[in-house]
């Protein structure tokens, strides 16, 4: 396989019709990226998140426009993501929990749910980044960002932004085919 292929010649590919089924590029969203942080009744909230996110962010061009913050409770987070969703041009909601999603009663899939939007899944084959979540509301993709989104190294969060990012509708098929080379770190086994 070339590692390479000049410019002329992979214009000539992607222009040549006959080869339609066999790539396909998607253009970088250009829609607005707004983050939710919850945070627990004593107010801690965790500040990083924001920058770690928009460095992962940076290589498409791409950045978190609008921040909200909200209690980690059902009631504060409906009416948060209602806020977000009167954003012109919303593309993307991030939503940072001070606790893990570990079920599907857990308040950011919950707050989906009551506002009739669908959870495509609460739950990713990857490690680190199994407790990402992946929804749709009102064509506004979500995404609840695990715990790992703040590590710079590659994680499980990674393979679903980058799809984000690049308008990939994403579905359970291609959750699923994360499970192939989702494991992120090297796990010790003793003998």
């Amino acid at each position: 396989l070339p590692y390479a292929l000049k410019k002329s010649k992979l214009t000539k590919i992607i222009h040549d019709l006959s080869c339609d089924n066999i790539i396909k590029i998607n253009k970088r969203i250009n829609k607005n990226i707004v983050l939710i942080s919850t945070y627990n009744k004593n107010g801690r909230e965790n500040k990083k998140i924001e920058t770690a996110i928009n460095n992962k962010l940076k290589p498409f061009n791409l950045e978190i426009k609008k921040k909200f913050t909200s209690e980690h409770n059902l009631n504060q987070l409906i009416n948060t993501i209602k806020s977000c969703l009167k954003i012109n041009n919303i593309g993307l909601i991030l939503i940072y929990g001070s606790n893990s999603i570990t079920d599907f009663d857990d308040v950011l899939p919950k707050s989906i749910k009551i506002l009739k939007g669908k959870i495509i899944s609460y739950l990713s084959p990857t490690d680190p980044g199994n407790l990402s979540l992946v929804a749709k509301l009102k064509d506004v993709n979500i995404l609840g960002v695990p715990g790992c989104a703040t590590s710079p190294l590659r994680n499980g969060f990674d393979p679903i932004i980058e799809r984000l990012c690049h308008n990939v509708n994403i579905d359970k098929t291609i959750i699923a085919e994360l499970a192939i080379g989702g494991l992120y770190k090297n796990i010790i086994q003793k003998k």
